[in-house]
């Protein structure tokens, strides 16, 4: 299995970190970064610039008009969702195609935001990291995107697979390339460096639950909540999605999961747009 991973990096070719982005995370993981140096970074990739303040400016923050540059961002939004936004943004920066149907990237999008903000809020319930939940969310399904990229006849060659034999789509993609969006996507973030927790959420969120913990169990929790609720959804469907999962989440967590979700839909739109 190492081999045939390591040969859709080499040879089908993983995308680079963007370098802004690791300049950016170095930076707001420093105790010590002011404004100032995280704006310098930003400046240098001025279409990240235009899209962060397009976000910033959305009403999903409730700030239109108000943030006209990154210092203002920094400053109205705070450290952690500049990261975030910063995050999103450049990923999907990175990712934006063009791709053979029968890929939707707005539904893509819609559904890895909605992710990244259902774990943050699961991760401030159940005292995880929320940056890093927010990350792991929002990453969990980018191997579906490597795999569009570099093996485009056998992405369609899958969906036909999974449509006739009525299987998941793990199970399609062993069945055609013999390993999975979650192990590429795994191998995505080793590429980029990322966290070895968010690693091991991305490589293990459709593996079973009852041997899952911490972050990786998290992010399977809201990949299954945003299925569920097709990424967003009134608090009352939010409520019956929930109960499914093993957790228990009183009427204050639901309402927390709800709006997360429909932040992340709203974010969703404006990055893929």
């Amino acid at each position: 299995m190492a081999s045939v991973l390591e040969s859709v990096a080499v040879t089908r070719g993983l995308p680079s970190i963007p370098a802004v982005l690791g300049e950016v995370i170095v930076e707001l993981e420093d105790a010590a970064a002011s404004g100032g140096r995280i704006a310098a970074c930003l400046g240098r990739d001025q279409g990240l610039v235009a899209r962060l303040l397009r976000v910033a400016n959305s009403p999903v923050y409730g700030l239109s008009g108000r943030v006209a540059s990154v210092r203002d961002a920094i400053t109205v939004l705070g450290l952690r969702n500049v990261r975030m936004l910063v995050i999103a943004a450049t990923v999907a920066k990175a990712f934006r195609g063009p791709f053979a149907a029968p890929f939707d990237p707005q539904r893509f999008w819609r559904h890895s935001l909605a992710a990244a903000y259902a774990a943050r809020a699961l991760a401030h319930i159940c005292g995880e990291e929320p940056e890093r939940a927010f990350t792991a969310g929002l990453l969990h399904d980018l191997g579906r995107l490597v795999l569009l990229a570099g093996y485009p006849e056998d992405c369609r060659a899958i969906v036909a697979f999974q449509a006739q034999e009525g299987c998941s789509s793990l199970e399609a993609e062993r069945h055609r390339l013999g390993f999975t969006h979650a192990e590429v996507g795994a191998t995505l973030a080793r590429h980029w460096r990322f966290a070895e927790c968010i690693e091991e959420a991305i490589g293990l969120h459709h593996h079973d639950r009852c041997e899952l913990s911490g972050l990786t169990a998290l992010v399977q929790d809201a990949d299954l909540l945003c299925h569920a609720t097709r990424d967003g959804a009134a608090p009352q469907e939010v409520e019956r999605a929930a109960a499914r999962l093993p957790r228990t989440l009183d009427g204050n967590h639901l309402r927390k999961l709800a709006e997360a979700l429909a932040q992340g839909a709203g974010v969703a739109a404006l990055l893929v747009n």
